[in-house]
C-alpha cells in the first residue's frame, strides 16, 4: 500500500545517505516529495535535497530553495535547526552577508545544540562587530567561548566581548570583564588591554589616580596597550604638574616600548617636563634622540633648534 511505499522510500533514502551515496539519496527524496508532498518526511527531505545541492553540486540558489522549502514544513527541532544551518551557508556562498550573519544568529540563539565551526561563531562575531550590533557581536562571541573549547586565543574574544559590552553602554558590566581578563592571565598583553580599557573607564568616572594605578599596572606587560598605557600615564602625571614622574614615564615609552608612534611623541613631552623640572640638557638630549631614530616624525623638525647645543659663550675682548 501507498503507507508502505512511502516508508520503503524513505528508508531506501537514507540508506543512500548513510552510504555517502547523495545523489541516489536526493532522487530518493525527491521521489519521496512526489508520493506526498505534505508527509512526515518533508522536511527532512527538503532538507537533504538542500545539503546534497549545496555540499554536492555547489548551488547555492536552489539550495537556498530546498532549505526554505523545510522550514516552512513544520521540521522537528534537529532538522530545523539543520535547516537553518544549510540556509546561512548558502548564503553566504551568495554573499548575503547580512542575511548569513542574522540566520547564524537566530542559530546559535533558537538552536544552541546544532554545532557550528569556530570560523562561522567568529565570522558571526565579527561581522556584527564591524557593523557596530554591540549586542549581536557579544552574543555570538559569547556562544564560540561555550560551544569550541579549544579555540585558539579565548581571551581576545573575551575582550571583544568586553568592548562590545562598553560600546553598548553598560559599562558596569565591561569594567567587570575587563577585571577578570586582567585577573586571570595577569602578564599577557590581553591584561594590559583590559587594563588599560579599565582606566580608560576609571578616566571617564573621574577617578584619575585609579585611572594612574591600573595604567602602572598595564605598563608592566609588554605590547602595544602597555606601550598606551604608560603614555596616558605620562600625560595624566604631567597634567597635575608632576614633572619628574612624567618625565620618567614618557622615557619608558621611548626606551623600553621603542613605539613608532608614541615614541617621538613621549620625548617630545619629556623634554617639556625636563624644562619645567630646570633640566635643560636632558630636555636637549630628549629632542636630539627625536631627530636621530625618528627623523620622519612630525616632532623632528620642531626639535631640531631646540636639540642643537647652545653655542658657547663669546669670550671677553683682550684690552
Amino acid at each position: 500500500n501507498d503507507t508502505v511505499a512511502y516508508e520503503t522510500l524513505y528508508r531506501l533514502a537514507i540508506a543512500y545517505n548513510n552510504m555517502k551515496n547523495y545523489e541516489k539519496s536526493a532522487d530518493a527524496f525527491e521521489q519521496l516529495l512526489k508520493r506526498k508532498a505534505d508527509g512526515v518526511y518533508t522536511a527532512e527531505a527538503h532538507y537533504r535535497i538542500g545539503e546534497y545541492r549545496l555540499r554536492e553540486q555547489k548551488d547555492a540558489v536552489n539550495a537556498i530553495e530546498a532549505y526554505q522549502a523545510a522550514l516552512k514544513s513544520n521540521p522537528t527541532p534537529p532538522i530545523a535547526g539543520r535547516a537553518l544551518r544549510g540556509l546561512a551557508l548558502a548564503r553566504y556562498e551568495r554573499k548575503d552577508y547580512d542575511m548569513a550573519a542574522e540566520l547564524l544568529l537566530q542559530l546559535i540563539q533558537g538552536h544552541p545544540d546544532i554545532p557550528l565551526s569556530g570560523e562561522s561563531y567568529a565570522w558571526t562575531g565579527q561581522y556584527f562587530f564591524d557593523k557596530q550590533q554591540w549586542e549581536k557581536s557579544a552574543k555570538a562571541l559569547d556562544a564560540l567561548l561555550k560551544n569550541v573549547k579549544e579555540y585558539p586565543d579565548p581571551d581576545q574574544v573575551r575582550l571583544k566581548i568586553a568592548d562590545c559590552t562598553e560600546k553598548s553602554g553598560n559599562t558596569t558590566k565591561a569594567m567587570e570583564l575587563y577585571k577578570a581578563i586582567s585577573e586571570s592571565a595577569p602578564s599577557t598583553p590581553e591584561a594590559a588591554e583590559a587594563r588599560y580599557h579599565v582606566g580608560q573607564l576609571y578616566e571617564a568616572q573621574g577617578k584619575t589616580d585609579k585611572a594612574l594605578e591600573v595604567y602602572e599596572q598595564a605598563a608592566s606587560n609588554a605590547g602595544d596597550a602597555a606601550a598606551r598605557a604608560q603614555f596616558r600615564a605620562g600625560e595624566l602625571y604631567q597634567a597635575k604638574n608632576e614633572y619628574e614622574k612624567a618625565s620618567r614615564a614618557f622615557m619608558r615609552v621611548a626606551v623600553l616600548f621603542l613605539h613608532e608612534e608614541l615614541s617621538p611623541k613621549a620625548l617630545w613631552n619629556a623634554a617639556e617636563c625636563f624644562e619645567k623640572q630646570g633640566l635643560p640638557e636632558q630636555a636637549a638630549k630628549a629632542r636630539a634622540e627625536i631627530v636621530a631614530d625618528y627623523p620622519k616624525s612630525e616632532f623632528a623638525e620642531k626639535a631640531k633648534p631646540a636639540a642643537a647645543p647652545a653655542p658657547p659663550a663669546p669670550e671677553p675682548a683682550k684690552p
